[in-house]
């Protein structure tokens, strides 16, 4: 039964005469409502003649843009100048801030403003970091201009920034992901805690009006929740928040004048490269946070200072006329001297500011354009049913909107006029009611409201089986049957008929497998006895995984399970054989002497008892080089699969395959020697109490120099080994290559033709085999930003710099490769692009390492909110998987991404959410084994960062494994290599009192135990990384830096 309500309700709301609602396009020139606001690059510090405690002038941005538009034919009224130098975040709405005054917003009311606004411009972040104090520590000035101008308080001893890049970035990244929320205390010296890294905490955004224990004295959040938290409560509904970002200091170095080279402003070379690699980064946070805080509705909107400069090159002794201030003591009113007003924008600074702000606005649809909407929600019992209670908002002021009411019995059984209020919307908690269904909506205005459930239903079928005692796998099977309808889950939670049968039935069938693990596969089901009706259960309990439901038709397990079986449980009727306890045999590889081969023999193998359909990769190994090659071979449906020319090997005398976890037979050819100088036994299964580390000595000097050196990557090419880096001796930063024939002697190769440098800085970060030759990859700053770069070579001593013809390595902002694969008969590099804005994943492809092109991404997989970055790929089956960091839901995430031809990409799917955590995860690095993959990376835990393992099947499904860590302090994982059994991983640890090179070892990918280090052959005095590692003769090969060097160690075996 239903019925309506005969009534009208008209809704009169008196107030404030403001613009009403207008057609777009129709707005010329409104009159706004405005507030600059903000730090002391947004109330003027660095303009000649500021006044006052908060140094603010007429000349700053926020006044000088509102000039600009007053001239131009608009009205702002009222308007408030609220920006003051030194603000922080928490000073915008928390009493007590700058100079102890109230809040910057309430000065805002105190001048007259209403407390939401059209126009909301400001900066700030920059005294969250912590920023002037870190330039005035990298200031390098003489001693007598320290003694000329006593009142000026700088760092002039010190000839670098004491604050290093690493901890400013991270400061800066806090900002928007701070680790630590729920602080008591604030960044300002009067809300600042004892015993808080004021830096890692969350940001205070406001002070709750009626504060409890629980609820918080403040609102906190991120400098995204700051900004969010000010369009919400504090724009109109046609306004817009401008966020104004901060520049880079300094012109790039290579930019310097001839006579600036040894400086700039007191600011040595390497420091203001590093203050501006620091304010790109800034700038690309502030650019994210704004991008997130805005979610599409175009009302938050970034001004980037760094691009702004950048455009004309008015950084500090660049080519155009500076916008900013270098040391200055003389910039306030009066005879007041301010040192303060050094290092920031100068009145034609702000003058650039405020003409792009004001054509902003100018372009800006000041028309407010909401779009109706109706909400439909369950009202009070009526006298069948329930009322329909609605809400509609966005309509036109003082029209009439007629609603009808509709249930899956009967469309528009009941209509009602509503009268639209001066704010556009209407509401009625007893509209209609309806005791139909299950489906309730109403619609209106040419708008239709959402979808609610209540009332009869066609999930009787559910009822019927609970009411006739038929069990709950009943019901299970016969929704299997019927292709899994709604009207039996309702919920759509996978879980039918959840209200028909007690919840003791349904975790019962659910668990009755016991305490199997998450992640098995049918496969193993079957082979433990398991009836196909608890695999059933299983299924539902594990979420319905692809990997059990090969077809994907909704039916777990049938490729699997006896037919007769799945059918009897669909049906509900009894299956009559008793569940198999047989064992499958199980797999096994046979391996045999091939035929002769350009070097030894052919590897000749059989498989048998492998899961018919699956694919298995399968290495090989000798005594002199374990897994130096490997295959995928598919198995047939009898569980086979051969093949007669696998790989092949003229070492000796020991060789075997392994593959799926099992390992075949051994047999012996070739030679019984190795002239390689490495150690020539290693273990089968690595531990940490057998494998010993030795640092290389440079005694030909090609791993140091006069500027700094590092190694990102060493891979094996023919008999010997090569690396890749960077080298700065030139003064940026070069691309560099090392080569060696054991591993223990290096030589630098040279660059005769210059393609290793040019303009800016060049890096190459991955190296790889392809054909007879190398590919190199990276990055080359030279055009401005950073654009995606590759080098070839056939001997790993000549090199060329491949061209970009078609401009696929660049692009607006920021591209890098940051590893490169050989695939099929081509390459895949990964990498990542921020021309969107933030970071995206991004692949590139390559028929032969010298044509290039980018893949697309019409599905969204490499992109999204956040950043993603893809940071290593490696072949696995017949495709590939790559690894890196997503965005995460409010942390960063670890991110995998599959392929099948380096085409196509997929983001795998994370059911467990394995891949997130409280303060962050990401993947640096992924192998295969034992049939699988294992990726580690790092992970922030609390104040540190740990390492990190995980471990997939597929490449779709993953498991944390571990955290891989030896103490307090930081440990970061940076690569992995399979090393006979087992893996070993590099990277490292400031346990101590700085930072040191760090392995750890496991048997299993599972449980992992860190390296001994007695001779601190991996740590030292000063800063050692260690970055990558390769399997070579019979040992292992490390590289990364020491100190401003590249360094080199080396992996024995203690007898």
């Amino acid at each position: 039964m239903k019925i309506g309500r005969l009534a009208v309700l008209f809704v009169v709301v008196t107030g404030l005469l403001v613009p009403g609602p207008q057609v777009a396009g129709q707005v010329k020139n409104p009159v706004l409502s405005w507030v600059s606001t903000g730090d002391s690059y947004s109330s003027g510090e660095g303009v000649y003649g500021n006044e006052g405690p908060c140094a603010k002038s007429d000349n700053a941005y926020g006044p000088a843009a509102v000039r600009l538009l007053e001239n131009r034919g608009w009205t702002v009224e009222p308007y408030a100048f609220t920006a003051c130098t030194g603000s922080l975040v928490e000073d915008q709405f928390v009493y007590g801030g700058k100079s102890g005054r109230s809040s910057l917003w309430n000065r805002g009311g105190e001048q007259g403003v209403p407390d939401r606004v059209d126009v909301i411009t400001m900066s700030f972040g920059g005294n969250d970091i912590g920023f002037a104090d870190i330039v005035k520590d990298c200031l390098f000035l003489p001693s007598s201009f320290r003694s000329a101008v006593g009142t000026l308080e700088l760092n002039y001893q010190s000839t670098n920034c004491s604050t290093p890049l690493l901890e400013l970035e991270m400061r800066i990244d806090h900002l928007l992901n701070p680790p630590l929320t729920g602080c008591v205390g604030g960044r300002g010296d009067t809300h600042t805690v004892e015993g808080e890294d004021k830096y890692a905490c969350d940001l205070i955004i406001d002070e709750n009006d009626l504060w409890t224990t629980d609820q918080g004295r403040y609102v906190r959040g991120s400098i995204t929740d700051f900004y969010r938290y000010i369009a919400d409560n504090h724009v109109t509904d046609r306004g817009q928040l401008f966020v104004v970002g901060y520049p880079a200091l300094f012109a790039p170095v290579d930019e310097w004048p001839a006579w600036n080279r040894g400086g700039c402003k007191g600011m040595l070379p390497a420091d203001a490269k590093e203050l501006n690699a620091a304010a790109r980064f800034f700038d690309s946070t502030l650019r994210r946070a704004v991008k997130q805080a805005d979610q599409g509705e175009g009302r938050i909107r970034y001004i980037s200072l760094y691009d702004l400069y950048r455009e004309g090159r008015h950084g500090l002794c660049g080519a155009g006329d500076d916008w900013l201030n270098g040391i200055t003591i003389h910039r306030g009113s009066g005879n007041e001297l301010r040192k303060e007003g050094s290092f920031h924008p100068d009145q034609a600074g702000h003058a650039a500011v405020a003409e792009r702000i004001a054509d902003m606005v100018e372009t800006t649809d000041w028309a407010t354009t909401v779009t109706p909407t109706i909400v439909l929600s369950q009202g009070e019992t009526a006298s069948a049913g329930y009322w329909y209670s609605v809400d509609l908002s966005g309509y036109e002021p003082g029209s009439t909107v007629t609603v009808q009411c509709h249930d899956s019995t009967e469309t528009g059984f009941w209509s009602q006029t509503l009268t639209i209020d001066t704010e556009g919307k209407a509401a009625d908690s007893t509209l209609c009611y309806s005791g139909d269904g299950p489906d309730h909506w109403v619609t209106g205005g040419g708008v239709e409201s959402n979808h609610i459930t209540w009332g009869p239903t066609t999930t009787s079928i559910c009822t019927e089986l609970a009411t006739a005692d038929e069990p709950y796998a009943s019901a299970v099977g016969r929704w299997l049957a019927e292709g899994r309808p709604a009207t039996m889950d309702p919920e759509a939670n996978g879980i039918p008929c959840d209200t028909a049968y007690p919840l003791e039935d349904i975790d019962a069938f659910l668990n009755a497998v016991g305490s199997v693990d998450s992640g098995e596969f049918c496969s193993d089901l079957y082979s433990w006895g398991v009836p196909f009706s608890v695999a059933v259960g299983y299924w539902l309990r594990e979420g319905m995984p692809d990997r059990m439901d090969a077809d994907l038709d909704g039916i777990p397990c049938e490729t699997v399970y006896p037919t007769e079986e799945i059918d009897a449980f669909l049906s509900g009727t009894a299956y009559d054989a008793s569940p198999t306890t047989t064992v499958p045999a199980s797999p096994q590889i046979v391996l045999a002497q091939g035929g002769p081969a350009s070097a030894g023999y052919w590897y000749s193998v059989v498989l048998s008892a492998f899961e018919p359909g699956s694919t298995v990769t399968v290495e090989c190994h000798d005594s002199v080089d374990t897994g130096f090659w490997s295959q995928s071979l598919t198995i047939g449906a009898d569980g086979t699969a051969s093949d007669a020319t696998l790989c092949y090997s003229g070492d000796g005398p020991d060789h075997w395959v392994t593959g799926g976890g099992v390992e075949s037979n051994h047999i012996t050819w070739g030679s019984t020697t190795t002239t390689s100088t490495v150690p020539t036994t290693i273990p089968s299964s690595p531990d940490a109490e057998t494998l010993s580390w030795t640092r290389v000595a440079d005694s030909a000097g090609a791993l140091g120099g006069p500027g700094n050196e590092a190694m990102a990557e060493v891979a094996r090419f023919g008999s010997g080994l090569v690396a890749v880096g960077y080298d700065s001796s030139g003064g940026d930063l070069d691309a560099a290559v090392w080569v060696s024939p054991d591993g223990t002697s290096w030589s630098r190769a040279a660059d005769p033709d210059g393609v290793f440098g040019g303009g800016g800085d060049q890096q190459m970060w991955s190296v790889a085999g392809f054909g007879s030759g190398l590919v190199g990859v990276g990055y080359d700053s030279s055009g401005g930003d950073w654009d995606a770069a590759v080098w070839i070579s056939p001997d790993g001593v000549a090199w060329s710099r491949v061209a970009d013809p078609g401009g696929v390595f660049g692009g607006s902002r920021d591209q890098v490769i940051t590893s490169v694969v050989a695939f099929g008969s081509g390459l895949v590099g990964v990498g990542y692009d921020s021309s969107g804005g933030d970071w995206d994943a991004a692949v590139w492809v390559s028929p032969d390492g010298v044509a290039w092109s980018r893949v697309a991404d019409p599905e969204g997989a490499l992109g999204g909110g956040g950043d993603q970055q893809m940071r290593d790929v490696v072949g696995f089956g017949t495709g590939l998987v790559a690894v890196g960091n997503d965005a995460g839901i409010l942390k960063p995430a670890a991110g995998v991404w599959l392929s099948s031809d380096g085409l196509s990409w997929v983001r795998a799917d994370d059911p467990r959410w394995t891949l997130v955590g409280p303060f962050g995860k990401w993947m640096t690095s992924v192998v295969q084994f034992e049939g699988g993959l294992v990726a580690a990376g790092s992970e922030r835990a609390g104040w540190d960062w740990n390492g990190a393992v995980w471990e997939s099947p597929d490449g779709q499904l993953w498991k944390y494994s571990t955290t891989v860590s030896r103490g307090s302090g930081d440990q970061i994982v940076w690569d992995l290599v399979k090393l006979g059994s087992g893996l070993v991983a590099v990277g490292t640890d400031d346990a101590g009192d700085d930072v040191d090179g760090a392995v750890w070892v496991s048997m299993d990918g599972a449980s992992w135990s860190g390296v001994a280090d007695p001779m601190a052959a991996l740590g030292g005095i000063g800063h050692q990384e260690i970055r990558s590692v390769v399997g070579f003769g019979s040992g292992l090969v490390a590289v990364g830096s020491d100190s401003g060097n590249a360094a080199v160690w080396i992996a024995g075996v203690t007898p």
